[in-house]
């Protein structure tokens, strides 16, 4: 596989690159639209996408555009963004979260967190879904029964506003050990997307 250039950059350096005139929000476009060809569709295909942009070069092109005649929006102007596929998004890209029972679905208007990160100039290049192998492989606490444990807890606390971050490790023996039972969970709610993660 290809090895790829911007790996590991910080958005600070891109927005270094996009003013010294190595990099335009264009060819950051480009360049990260073609890896997503070269590890998401092609190569390892790892299915982490649920679709591409279709306008993502056109919103670059008048983001350059803009650059150029008023100057930057901030840190985010250009930056190519992988967007969660539950978050809403008023454009060509479906709201679906992985569900075919949502397929064509277009929000009337942006969610609040899609319209800040436009309004700051980011680049929606795609729609990201990579949180259902993980449900279905290792069950985070969100899809796991509570045993009626919500019933007896208390008011809100300081740890209701703390964040904690799973992370979860699989070989790849033990995700192709698991694949069946992941495939059929997903089955069972009616997400084929989400099941074809498992043997991407």
């Amino acid at each position: 596989m290809p090895t790829f250039e911007l790996d590991e950059i910080t958005i600070a350096e891109l927005q270094k690159g996009m003013q010294s005139g190595r990099f335009t929000a264009r060819s950051l476009a480009e360049r990260y639209l073609e890896r997503i060809r070269q590890i998401d569709r092609e190569g390892p295909a790892l299915n982490a996408l649920i679709e591409t942009n279709p306008d993502a070069l056109a919103i670059a092109d008048a983001l350059d555009r803009e650059r150029h005649e008023k100057g930057s929006r901030g840190p985010l102007d250009g930056v190519p963004v992988l967007i969660k596929d539950n978050i809403g998004t008023h454009d060509r890209m479906m709201t679906t979260a992985g569900s075919l029972a949502l397929r064509g679905s277009i929000p009337a208007q942006d969610s609040f967190v899609a319209q800040q990160l436009r309004a700051a100039g980011a680049v929606f290049v795609g729609e990201l879904s990579p949180a259902p192998l993980g449900d279905y492989l290792a069950g985070p606490n969100h899809v796991l029964p509570t045993g009626g444990w919500a019933r007896s807890t208390g008011g809100l606390g300081l740890e209701a506003f703390m964040k904690t971050v799973t992370v979860q490790r699989v070989s790849k023996e033990g995700l192709e050990r698991l694949a069946p039972t992941i495939e059929a969970l997903a089955e069972l709610e009616g997400m084929p997307r989400h099941k074809a993660t498992a043997r991407r």
